[in-house]
């Protein structure tokens, strides 16, 4: 992907532009929304990094995917049983799965961006929305 050998570059840079590439590459037909997604990346998981357990230890990663809600156990069993999970690519790449359908779906990014927190309400897709700007610039990086 996009001058990952620049010592100058943050590594959100590097991921951001490393997400882009998988999308280009292989979800072409998400990169419409490419920012929407970034930024909805960066409202979850502002470090961007992989091992992160949120929600008491329910959400993994990156993509903070609830897994009490979404499989009815917390991270450290899901990765004892998933390995896979550990690995950012492999959540990049269920997010963008699910984007796809919900996408499909609610035929609106802002109802699929919903639908991963319905919980949050309406306020949430603001404050995804109100990132943008902030992936914007780390890609930029």
């Amino acid at each position: 992907p996009f001058n990952q050998g620049d010592p100058t570059r943050g590594y959100k840079s590097i991921r951001l532009n490393e997400i882009n590439a998988i999308v280009w590459k292989d979800y072409n037909h998400l990169y419409p929304h490419i920012m929407t997604f970034m930024a909805h990346l960066l409202t979850e998981n502002g470090a961007l990094a992989e091992d992160i357990h949120g929600d008491n230890n329910c959400s993994i990663g990156m993509i903070q995917w609830n897994l009490c809600a979404h499989e009815g156990m917390k991270v450290d069993r899901w990765l004892a049983l998933h390995p896979e999970w550990a690995d950012w690519e492999f959540q990049i790449r269920f997010y963008l799965d699910e984007m796809t359908w919900r996408l499909e779906k609610y035929e609106s990014i802002d109802r699929a961006i919903l639908s991963w927190n319905p919980g949050a309400g309406w306020a949430y897709v603001s404050l995804v929305k109100s990132r943008i700007d902030w992936a914007v610039r780390l890609m930029g990086e």
